[in-house]
């Protein structure tokens, strides 16, 4: 019993995370043309939202507060695709 948990426990939690690991990187994979559109519309609204607040508003740049609208964009259209496409397998 000893010799199970010392032993084998951990080369099954490591093939488990192998596995994991290795799903991820396919999922990556499937989404790779999806995921750059992604990064191309935060870029494009990064760099139209400074036009916008600091030309025709006038407001001061703050690169803190911009980087931050832009994470959460990027992080909320990650999950919003990666949602979708739990969806459309199920």
């Amino acid at each position: 019993m000893e010799k199970l948990i010392t032993i084998i426990a951990p080369q099954l939690l490591v093939a488990g995370a192998y596995s994991f690991i290795g799903e991820i990187k396919n999922v990556v994979f499937e989404l790779r043309w999806m995921l750059a559109f992604i990064v191309v519309m935060i870029v494009a609204d990064f760099v139209l939202g400074i036009i916008d607040s600091v030309v025709k508003r006038g407001e001061d740049f703050r690169f803190s507060r911009a980087g931050r609208r832009t994470m959460c964009k990027f992080c909320r259209n990650l999950r919003n695709s990666i949602k979708s496409r739990y969806y459309a397998i199920c």
